[in-house]
């Protein structure tokens, strides 16, 4: 699992009454669709537009910034 299960069982009930296959973060364009990959780009890249951050974010970036920390701190323990 790509994610702790107490946070995958929080995220599943926020689905309410849906059933299980329904996405658990919906589209807001196409209500029923899941959130697609494009969507939540544009998300990050508005949010760090409003933030004044590095107009480079975007999802990918998010990941690998993450990987060099979560390395760095591996790095650090050893």
């Amino acid at each position: 699992m790509l994610i702790p299960a107490a946070i995958a069982t929080r995220l599943f009930a926020n689905r309410g009454d849906a059933p299980a296959s329904a996405p658990v973060f919906q589209s807001a364009r196409q209500p029923g669709y899941p959130l697609t990959e494009r969507a939540v780009n544009f998300i990050v890249k508005e949010a760090a537009e409003r933030a004044g951050v590095n107009p480079a974010a975007s999802i990918h970036w998010l990941r690998h910034a993450h990987a060099s920390h979560a390395i760095a701190t591996v790095g650090s323990s050893l």
